[in-house]
């Protein structure tokens, strides 16, 4: 377990002024550099309750603020809490509670779940392009179809096919390999 007392703390941002935090957190971590993503909500009077999205920069360690959705100039009211993550074609999804300008309430209070997307914001990224990822697929795959050819060869040498214990050793090397 980790000792608490050891664990050092860094505001997100200067929040001077601010009546209150309502919530933060860490929301993405880019698979590809590094960066990471984080918001927080903070109300500065009444309905004047702001969304944040912050990024701090892997390479450079900067940490900025992206973008700020401001209660009364962005939504009818305050925003709430919110979160985003970077896709794939480098926009950034966020997702929020808020009261939407122009748009018919859905709840009591008028608050509902919403979400934006803001192209541009990060690299692209894609799962599963590593290179030696990419060559060992293609090395097992060579070596299924290797298998299947020396069980097809073995079963006609062998009259009457292969033994159980053959077959059944076929078929676990096939599923370490992750053949059909």
């Amino acid at each position: 377990m980790i000792d608490s007392s050891t664990v050092v703390w860094e505001p997100l941002a200067d929040v001077s002024g601010a009546h209150h935090v309502l919530g933060a957190g860490a929301c993405f971590v880019h698979p590809g550099n590094g960066n990471q993503y984080f918001w927080d909500c903070v109300q500065y009077d009444g309905a004047r309750q702001n969304l944040h999205i912050y990024r701090l920069v892997a390479k450079t360690n900067v940490f900025e603020r992206l973008v700020t959705f401001e209660g009364m100039k962005d939504s009818q009211r305050g925003f709430e809490r919110g979160g985003c993550v970077i896709v794939q074609g480098v926009a950034q999804i966020i997702a929020t509670t808020m009261i939407p300008k122009g748009v018919a309430y859905a709840t009591e209070t008028g608050y509902q779940g919403m979400r934006c997307r803001i192209p541009g914001v990060d690299d692209p990224w894609s799962a599963g392009t590593d290179p030696r990822y990419d060559a060992l697929a293609s090395q097992l795959g060579a070596l299924g179809q290797r298998i299947t050819a020396i069980e097809t060869a073995l079963g006609n040498v062998v009259s009457g096919g292969l033994e159980a214990a053959d077959r059944e050793a076929l078929d676990r090397l096939r599923a370490l390999l992750r053949i059909n």
